[in-house]
């Protein structure tokens, strides 16, 4: 019990941490208007969503489906991680090769 609890926990401070990040890095692109900072914060941003949509998913299908359909609700939950990390990953490899090309 109290290991869930902690891990919840941690799971809040990543997300409030990739928040930061975002709004930081949002904050440096309205300044800099550099690309790469444009690229990083939809990165986060994304990386925030793959923390969020499984468990609004997780939570939805849990009341519609009920509890006997755990192997829907792991489904539920799986698409939409795998679709935000794949987005994430894909800003972060943009903003590395704009970086790299110091292309604005």
């Amino acid at each position: 019990m109290i290991f869930e609890t902690i891990d919840g926990l941690f799971e809040l401070a990543v997300l409030i941490g990739f928040c930061y990040l975002y709004f930081s890095f949002k904050e440096k692109f309205k300044i800099t208007g550099l690309c790469v900072y444009k690229f990083i914060s939809l990165g986060f941003a994304f990386s925030v969503l793959s923390i969020l949509l499984p468990m609004i998913a997780v939570f939805v299908s849990a009341a519609l489906l009920g509890d006997n359909a755990i192997d829907q609700i792991f489904l539920f939950n799986d698409i939409p991680y795998y679709l935000s990390t794949t987005s994430s990953l894909v800003c972060f490899m943009i903003a590395a090769k704009k970086s790299a090309l110091n292309i604005q």
